[in-house]
């Protein structure tokens, strides 16, 4: 990341508004017809996204003995209440690895994609567990524009997502980095038969910061668009996955990203607390820090003694992380998520 880019980021990340990433995809309406053998679902969701899925073979480039693994995928969109489309990915286990029976959830930050946990997942995938992940709302190939930005329309999403793709989800674990991170222990908290488990990167409920949507901009404005290629991007953002989420048009490369919404999104987090949401969470959660992240030691240490007795909350520092450890260390990242989920066994929220 840019050191202007950086410095805006520390000024928006106290309360989990957050970073950008990436995928290749280019946002695009659904106009496919949808077959008339399909019968309706609850909302007409299901039957959409299985009309508009596909299924591929991934490569797990984390083999050790350098052979290609296949890794079973589908792509597909959901429609939500409201009309938005959203994006996903649905990857799970190849069928020579035992399967853990749990659902990963993998909900991105701020001005992100779902691409952005490529280098993790093939790590998850080994460990046996399905894993999914979805565009945000107003992010990479979801629908860019939404009416609504609200943390109520993000949390409505992440239920959407839950209940048409993984309806039987006893061993579903929330994972959120920054404001996807806010998103899941929102959801955990307004729906908690929904999930078993949370694990919050660099997130958490933070603070009111008025001052949050001008950091934003200033950060956003920061970006020297259009860039000449993918590759100055990447010089200019730090991480490959960061030039993944770029659109090319007549002038050159930009970033799928809409400012207007993008301002819209952190909005309400700037002027509203969410403690009492945070407190109201019942289920194993595990805190992630990157240690040279944006996310104060002091707030991520509160963080346990606010829920009720005996719930269980689990800490952890990710070295020479900033706050996309996603994206600076996956290997440390994910041998920390896998000790907590190993911890949990068969234990019931």
């Amino acid at each position: 990341m840019s050191p202007l880019a950086a410095t805006a980021a520390v000024g928006i990340l106290a309360i989990t508004a957050s970073c950008v990433a990436c995928d290749r995809t280019v946002d695009r309406p659904v106009d496919h017809p949808v077959p008339s053998r399909l019968a309706p679902g609850r909302d007409g969701t299901r039957n959409l996204s299985r009309a508009l899925s596909r299924t591929e073979n991934l490569v797990d480039p984390a083999r050790p003995d350098g052979h290609d693994r296949p890794m079973p995928s589908t792509t597909g969109r959901l429609t939500t209440p409201d009309g938005v489309h959203l994006a996903y990915r649905d990857h799970t286990p190849p069928p020579t690895l035992p399967a853990s029976g749990r659902t990963l959830l993998l909900l991105h930050g701020l001005a992100g994609h779902m691409g952005e946990w490529d280098d993790l997942l093939p790590a998850l995938v080994a460990d046996g567990h399905r894993v999914v992940m979805y565009d945000a709302r107003g992010h990479g190939a979801s629908t860019r524009t939404p009416a609504d930005m609200t943390r109520a329309a993000c949390v409505r999403d992440a239920v959407t997502v839950i209940r048409e793709l993984v309806p039987e989800s006893g061993k579903l674990t929330l994972v959120g980095q920054s404001l996807g991170g806010h998103t899941a222990f929102l959801a955990a908290a307004e729906h908690p038969a929904l999930l078993h488990s949370l694990i919050l990167i660099e997130a958490g409920p933070g603070a009111p910061d008025p001052a949050l949507p001008a950091h934003i901009a200033a950060w956003l404005d920061s970006w020297p668009t259009p860039f000449d290629s993918p590759a100055s991007a990447t010089a200019f953002f730090g991480h490959e996955a960061w030039s993944r989420n770029l659109e090319q048009r007549s002038d050159g490369w930009y970033p799928r990203v809409d400012r207007r919404t993008t301002l819209a999104a952190v909005a309400e987090p700037a002027v509203t607390s969410y403690h009492s949401a945070w407190a109201a969470t019942t289920c194993p959660t595990l805190v992630v820090r990157g240690a040279n992240g944006t996310m104060a030691e002091a707030d991520a240490t509160a963080m346990p003694a606010a829920r009720a007795p005996g719930t269980t909350t689990r800490l952890a520092v990710v070295e020479d992380a900033g706050h996309d450890v996603h994206l600076d260390k996956p290997d440390r990242l994910h041998a920390t998520m896998a000790e907590f989920l190993n911890s949990l066994g068969s234990e019931a929220s």
